[in-house]
């Protein structure tokens, strides 16, 4: 298993604007709020930086029976059974 950490934030979120996800081009994206009334109180949540991070894992070709309903490139949730272990019946979190 190889865990790989973010090192470059991938979108952040604020809380007059929602999600804030710029294309990945070579320009600079900008947001102009002036004039819309945004006003925060001390110590008031502003947003937060989302980032990114993945997990590659490798198999014995196989060792692991998927989910049908898995499919490799779908986002996967925390604490999901992807598949079982073949000949364990264990189930295989992700």
């Amino acid at each position: 298993m190889v865990l790989v950490g973010a090192i470059i934030v991938r979108s952040m979120v604020t809380v007059w604007h929602g999600m804030v996800s710029p294309k990945c081009t070579d320009t600079t994206s900008q947001w102009i709020y002036t004039g819309r009334g945004i006003g925060l109180r001390k110590g008031e949540e502003m947003g937060c930086f989302l980032l990114d991070s993945t997990v590659i894992m490798l198999f014995r070709q196989g060792a692991i029976r998927f989910n049908d309903d898995w499919l490799p490139a779908r986002k996967v949730r925390l604490s999901r059974i992807i598949g079982r272990r073949v000949g364990w019946n264990l189930p295989f979190y992700s």
